[in-house]
């Protein structure tokens, strides 16, 4: 398996992993205690923010390491080392 793919899995790995631990936190409420969820309301609203927040950063981590990659295995441009002049080539 390729790095980029051991790093993708990783992550699914984790944000399933964080669900898991969302739902966990969930389930652990008294669902009919109005007070309960009144208080577990704004906690649950910064999982679901820092979750999506993760996500968010690991999909453009991961896009910006493939571009990376593609960059690095183009054709060299004529006079270009390997095609690329980006700062995110090696």
């Amino acid at each position: 398996m390729k790095p980029i793919e051991n790093i993708s899995q990783e992550i699914e790995d984790l944000r399933e992993q964080l669900l898991s631990l969302d739902e966990e936190i969930w389930g652990s409420v008294e669902h009919r205690d109005t007070n309960a969820l009144r208080t577990f309301l704004p906690l649950k609203e910064k999982i679901n923010e820092r979750i999506k927040a993760f996500q968010n950063a690991a999909n453009e981590l991961l896009s910006l390491h493939r571009i990376r990659l593609i960059l690095a295995i183009a054709p060299p441009a004529s006079g270009h080392r390997g095609g690329c002049e980006s700062v995110l080539c090696p």
